[in-house]
């Protein structure tokens, strides 16, 4: 009796792990939304500048750029973790905590060092080669 008792834990753990992302995955890819909206209306409004540099590399090549990286690292090491999360759980769950605190860390340092002005102040002027969404780059 046992043994089934055992077998169908595991069986409706396995079943769990496959019922879609972790909740921790929602919250790192609703940041990463909400980061990515922020940084197109701060770049749009000439308010602020992208504060990452690879990601910045990507907005000066234009946004259709910006937008596919911003998919392409974000998406695959959420992938990765999901694929992971079905043999390692409670490190991944980990993992990906980490990551949203140094996520929103990095915010509020981006914040505090005066990387983004939510002042309403403009950006310098060597920060306008980026032109806003839906117009092309010159």
């Amino acid at each position: 009796m046992a043994g089934v008792q055992m077998w169908y834990m595991k069986r409706e753990m396995e079943n769990t792990k496959r019922l879609g992302l972790a909740r921790e995955s929602y919250i790192l890819l609703g940041i990463c939304l909400v980061d990515f909206i922020f940084t197109a209306w701060l770049v749009n409004t000439r308010r602020g500048m992208e504060g990452n540099p690879l990601m910045s590399f990507y907005l000066h090549s234009g946004w259709g750029a910006l937008i596919a990286a911003k998919v392409v690292l974000v998406a695959m090491p959420i992938f990765i973790a999901e694929w992971a999360r079905r043999y390692r759980p409670a490190f991944v769950q980990r993992a990906l905590r980490f990551a949203i605190v140094a996520y929103l860390g990095l915010y509020v340092i981006a914040f505090a060092n005066g990387a983004i002005s939510a002042s309403g102040g403009h950006v310098s002027p060597h920060f306008g080669s980026v032109e806003p969404l839906g117009q092309p780059l010159r």
